[in-house]
């Protein structure tokens, strides 16, 4: 079972375990890793501050036509690498806010790296022998990767470890990254192709049927039909916490029934693979139908898990309890596993 953790408040970013009462948490051991978003928070940059981006090229040539191959403003696609966490700029300082005394630091592990696209794409997550570093990794808006990076992530839930998804919309578009010059480039997804001379028109999913199979599930929904307009989207009143994990229950336990409440819509998640999965809580919301399972759960592959929220916690990560507080319980109950 996971052990009960007190929260406090008061503070902008409360954090789950020690209370300040008694001696603090001292961990189970448990190496874990969160993983800064750069890639996708280049191919987003110009969403964010105004500068090139891959966002400026779709919107340029969103009216081409779908057979013609496209020659200019190539340069969008292939950028400078900006070390940031993008729309997970929450979750990123909700977990550096608190490494060292409070938090992921010293209730979940003995050791929390942070580390980046990069590091996960010049092979930092197994060692040669294929046995992981580490026993957790958490992710936020991660919808651009590079192919090392997509297969590390998969062979290391194989091989036994944890992945927590902490966002929706993840492993959608294929990219490349040049380290002599820091550049990443589109390869595959979003709707384009790219060799480096010419775009065209391919597929917006570049691993859907993979998603589906490891990671449980893929994107679904957008909560407006303008997703840069998300807060004017219907609103999501939460999620009910079902079944019997340890997960679902340390939730139900310190918050009721219905979790999440500070969610309202951005983009989500559908379930497509109910083998070996669990769901924890379901999503109240306005795109719920007989295709769309919109869940938090667990999804068992090989000999490892993937915990996913299903849908774009970091919107709220720094201000709702409850998503800190799975994202804790997610990693205590890693130590169940191994």
């Amino acid at each position: 079972m996971i052990p009960y953790f007190s929260v406090r408040v008061g503070t902008h970013y409360a954090y789950l375990g020690w209370t300040g009462e008694g001696p603090s948490y001292t961990g189970v051991g448990l190496r874990v890793a969160v993983v800064k978003p750069v890639f996708t928070a280049t191919a987003y940059s110009g969403r964010l501050d105004g500068s090139p981006s891959f966002y400026e090229f779709y919107d340029k040539h969103i009216d081409d036509p779908l057979t013609q191959n496209i020659t200019t403003d190539l340069n969008l696609l292939n950028r400078t690498v900006v070390d940031g966490w993008g729309w997970s700029e929450n979750l990123g300082r909700y977990i550096t806010s608190y490494v060292g005394d409070y938090g992921l630091g010293t209730i979940a592990a003995q050791s929390l790296a942070i580390l980046s696209d990069i590091d996960v794409t010049e092979n930092g997550l197994l060692n040669q022998d294929g046995s992981t570093r580490f026993d957790v990794l958490v992710l936020g808006f991660t919808e651009y990767v590079t192919p090392q990076e997509y297969y590390d992530f998969q062979r290391f839930v194989a091989s036994g470890g944890r992945l927590i998804i902490m966002d929706a919309s993840n492993f959608v578009a294929e990219v490349r990254y040049y380290p002599h010059t820091n550049h990443v480039a589109l390869v595959k997804g979003h709707g384009w192709g790219f060799d480096g001379s010419k775009v065209w028109r391919d597929v917006f999913y570049r691993w859907q049927d993979a998603n589906a199979n490891w990671v449980g599930s893929n994107e679904c929904c957008s909560g407006t039909s303008n997703p840069w307009l998300f807060w004017q989207a219907p609103k999501y009143t939460g999620a009910n916490v079902t079944g019997d994990c340890p997960i679902s229950v340390a939730l139900r336990q310190r918050f009721g029934p219905v979790v999440f409440r500070s969610y309202t819509g951005h983009e989500e998640n559908s379930v497509r693979n109910m083998t070996d999965t669990t769901i924890l809580a379901r999503w109240l919301g306005p795109n719920l139908s007989h295709q769309n399972t919109i869940a938090a759960y667990l999804h068992r592959y090989i000999n490892g898990t993937v915990v996913d929220i299903g849908v774009m916690s970091s919107d709220v990560v720094d201000q709702d309890i409850s998503v800190q507080f799975f994202l804790i319980s997610s990693i205590m109950d890693a130590t169940t596993q191994r």
